[in-house]
């Protein structure tokens, strides 16, 4: 195991936070009025897509099922409605470009 990690485990046990930069920018973003959950930017090196904040449009609800547990079990999050946290969007067909204007 890296010694970046255990470090980053023992620092963890004491009930501090830590969070990449970009929950910063993500919560500035959405203009402070939320401030995105912490866990959701870990610096944790297991959680990959811990930076990931995604929105599907137009793609069918088993695939999303099935996304949405992948991006979830790696440190990610899917969110339902177009929103300006979002850092990633997945747009299947012909109508993406109103999906992101």
């Amino acid at each position: 195991m890296p010694q970046t990690f255990l470090t980053y485990a023992k620092i963890s046990e004491s009930h501090y936070v830590l969070v990449m930069p970009q929950w910063i920018f993500r919560s500035i973003l959405n203009n402070a009025r939320v401030l995105l959950l912490p866990e959701k930017f870990s610096d944790n090196p297991r959680e990959l897509f811990s930076s990931i904040v995604l929105y599907t449009s137009n793609v069918e609800a088993k695939l999303v099922r099935v996304i949405q547990l992948l991006v979830e079990n790696y440190g990610g999050q899917v969110i339902t409605s177009p929103s300006r946290s979002a850092s990633h969007v997945l747009c299947v067909g012909p109508d993406y470009e109103q999906t992101i204007a």
